[in-house]
């Protein structure tokens, strides 16, 4: 009967310590290399990971993050693809707003910067 229970609570840890799989529709990809000096931005950038996790639990909407180059510099676009405010979704590494402080609209940063990589979708 022990090693019954026993086998029984080793399954359920088991079962219970499995990582979560992404919901459907939720896709995470690879860093192709570091960006903002970290090897894994959605988890190891707070702010971003913080954000990412918000778009997992929102029940509805497309959101996507990815990362583009700007006059040399890395910056995350993080947002719902039909946002009608898409300017305030443009972040420096350190999780700020990156239009302001560079002086430029945003259709002035997209028509400059160049996709780099996308990390996280969810349709």
């Amino acid at each position: 009967m022990r090693n019954h229970l026993l086998l029984l609570s080793l399954l359920c840890t088991g079962i219970a310590c499995k990582d979560k799989e992404p919901e459907p529709g939720i896709t995470f990809y690879k860093a192709k290399k570091a960006y903002c000096g970290v090897g894994d931005p959605l988890n190891e950038l707070a702010w971003l990971k913080a954000k990412v996790d918000t778009f997992s639990t929102v029940k509805v909407g497309n959101y996507t993050v990815s990362v583009v180059e700007y006059k040399g510099g890395e910056y995350f676009i993080a947002g719902s693809a039909f946002s009608s405010s898409p300017a305030s979704e443009i972040y420096t590494c350190s999780g700020d707003r990156a239009l302001k402080p560079l002086g430029v609209t945003y259709n002035q940063f997209m028509e400059a910067s160049k996709t780099v990589q996308t990390l996280y979708t969810r349709r």
